[in-house]
Formats: C-alpha cells, structure tokens, sequence
C-alpha cells in the first residue's frame, strides 16, 4: 500500500474537517453557545459558535469547510476584533481556514490561509510561548504564514498588544493589506488564547 508523504508541492483536493480523528485531535471539538458564561476574563475574548454574532455579515462560507470559530476581542476597544473560521484541510500536512478583521472604519476578510507541518513554529505555541513570558520581553516578536502575521509586543501594565496584518498578496500590484491590534493581559488571557488556539489548529499528524 502506497502511503502519501508531505511535500511542500503536492496539494489534494480540500477536504473538511468534520472528523478531528483525521488530525489526531479526538472527537469534533464542542461548540460553545456564544451566550454561555465560561469565566469573567474569558468569556467576552474567546467565543466558539457556528456564527459569531459579531460578523453578521461575514457568514459566506465554503462547502468543505467546518463551522468552528474563533473570536479574538481587544480588552481595550471591544468594536475590534479578529475572527478565525472556515477550517479546511488542503492536505494531511496543513490546515487552511479564514481570517476578518474588524475595527473602527475596517473590514476585512481574507481566505486561504494556511498553516503547514513544517512551518518554523505553530501558530498556538506561538502564543504559549508569549504567555510563558508574562513578565515581559523586548521588541516584537513575529509569527507568519502565506497572508498573515501575527506581530506581538510588550507593554507596561503587563498588556501584550497583537497586531494581525492580512496581506492578500506580497508581489502583485492589485494587493491589498489590513492590521488590527487586540491588546490582551499577560498570562492568562495569553494563556486561554494559546489552549483556544490548539483546539482550532491542531497540529496534524500525517502519514509515515
């Protein structure tokens, strides 16, 4: 039996995640009620649902993907936010899923980003690892990907301000591009959104 291997070139046709066994992650991840009450500092960050209420208007979405959300509010300015959504699977190797963006005079919404095996650093540790240094760092620290980055830096009053910037393309002149920053509290709020993140991006585990 020939048994597939990743490679940064071979992609399938894009497949659901309506089976998380397929990533090594379980059963599907339950949903949350947008409305369910799951801690003081947690429930207005992170909110799992079919349809974010924030986004009345962005609820296009493809037939292979799944309907697990992820709502990043600011804790300074609650009209900005970032939504991750519209999971897919472009192969056994990567998990691709949608990106809005949403702030005071933006909307943005961005398909087909996508996170690999062999990237440098998954987009959850990432964040664990922001959150293990709850007493601060120097600088900004970067994460990437195809069209977007997550940009992460320390301020006083122990608040970590993310800066997501969506970039459709990076050479073409008809590109576009759009930041929001949530600015988040060291440590648990970093935390929570670093086990959020792992139950959205699970890291696949492809075949030998």
């Amino acid at each position: 039996m020939v048994q597939q291997r990743c490679s940064r070139g071979q992609t399938s046709r894009r497949a659901p995640l309506a089976l998380r066994t397929a990533l090594g992650a379980g059963p599907a991840v339950a949903r949350l009620n947008p409305q369910t009450r799951t801690g003081s500092k947690r429930d207005n960050l992170l909110l799992k649902g079919p349809e974010a209420p924030y986004y009345p208007d962005m609820q296009n979405r493809d037939e292979d993907s799944d309907e697990l959300s992820l709502l990043i509010r600011c804790q300074e300015d609650r009209d900005t936010a970032v939504r991750l959504h519209s999971r897919y699977l472009p192969d056994e190797c990567g998990i691709g899923f949608a990106v809005d963006a949403r702030a005071d005079g933006l909307q943005a919404q961005l398909r087909g980003v996508e996170v690999w095996v062999w990237d440098d650093e998954w987009l959850p540790d990432f964040i664990a690892r922001l959150a293990a240094d709850y007493r601060g760092w120097d600088g900004d620290r970067t994460w990437q990907t195809n069209h977007l980055s997550v940009r992460a830096g320390f301020h006083t009053g122990g608040h970590v301000a993310l800066t997501w910037h969506l970039h459709r393309w990076l050479t073409r002149s008809d590109t576009w591009q759009a930041s929001v920053t949530t600015w988040l509290e060291a440590g648990e709020q970093m935390s929570n959104l670093a086990a959020d993140l792992r139950e959205f991006l699970p890291m696949p585990a492809p075949s030998r």
